[in-house]
């Protein structure tokens, strides 16, 4: 069965947590999802996953709006730069890479002497 992501009410600002109701829910990726969150005032979703893909998902209706392919392994962790359109992806494969979101791009990559497990931004954004 292939992983599903399950949209709750209580993700809506201000909404009553006692009665949660799930908004929607949808298949994403072909294996385990390790990674996800919301982008652009929550309407796509971010998802990383070990099917070695970092996918866009509009969050009203599931649909997939962009699969970014590069990694030869798991991909464990995703982090973005909405305000300058930097997708940063680690990987199983040792390799963390920088794409451009716009242009759905490679701009560089990096490589580790193990997995690399984990990618973040700084406060100020900074790759």
């Amino acid at each position: 069965k292939r992983p599903t992501i399950e949209i709750m009410e209580s993700w809506k600002k201000g909404a009553n947590l006692e009665a949660e109701e799930k908004v929607t829910e949808f298949q994403t990726h072909e294996d385990c999802v390790t990674s996800c969150g919301f982008l652009y005032d929550d309407s796509i979703i971010m998802t990383a996953s070990y099917d070695k893909t970092i996918a866009f998902w509009d969050s009203s209706d599931g649909k997939k709006l962009h699969e970014f392919c590069g990694h030869n392994h798991r991909v464990s962790s995703c982090c973005i730069d909405e305000k300058h359109n930097r997708l940063l992806s680690a990987s199983w494969d040792k390799s963390i890479i920088c794409w451009d979101t716009e242009r759905s791009e490679k701009l560089w990559s990096a490589t580790h002497d193990s997995i690399v497990l984990s990618c973040h931004l700084c406060p100020e954004n900074h790759l």
